[in-house]
């Protein structure tokens, strides 16, 4: 299968958004299949992600996930599981697409994903892998007071 993190942005990293709040597949813009390839700079990015996703009300923990079984590109999923899941590991990853699974991208989130991506260098790619712009994918929340 053709990798979906190839893009023609300048990028090192490429992150694909899920429809659930938090969820993203991180890699590198280049594709690369074995780990000795990665670069610790892209640890550090999925480790800040996870780190901004443990920070927010309601994240019980943030799984880390890898298979690269039907895209050999090697890439990670991090998944926020929420304390209202009934589902744990692999069995709420199953379910990410299903609806009792999402839980919307509020503004904050949105705005923490591009504050992200701009200091990691990570393009957003939306769930159908097309690259976005910050004020794409989302509602435009630069005009939001509190």
């Amino acid at each position: 299968m053709k990798s979906p993190f190839k893009t023609e942005e300048k990028r090192p990293f490429v992150a694909i958004v899920g429809k659930r709040a938090g969820y993203v597949q991180i890699a590198t813009s280049r594709e690369t299949t074995q780990h000795a390839e990665i670069s610790l700079a892209l640890f550090d990015a999925c480790q800040a992600w996870s780190t901004f996703l443990q920070t927010q009300e309601n994240v019980a923990k943030v799984y880390w996930l890898q298979f690269s079984e039907v895209v050999e590109h090697l890439h990670w999923h991090l998944y926020p599981r929420f304390t209202h899941d009934t589902l744990k590991g692999t069995e709420a990853f199953n379910a990410r697409h299903t609806s009792e699974a999402q839980v919307p991208w509020d503004l904050h989130w949105q705005a923490g994903l591009f504050q992200w991506a701009n200091r990691y260098d990570v393009a957003v790619l939306d769930p159908d892998c097309v690259l976005v712009d910050p004020s794409a994918l989302f509602p435009d929340y630069s005009e939001v007071t509190s």
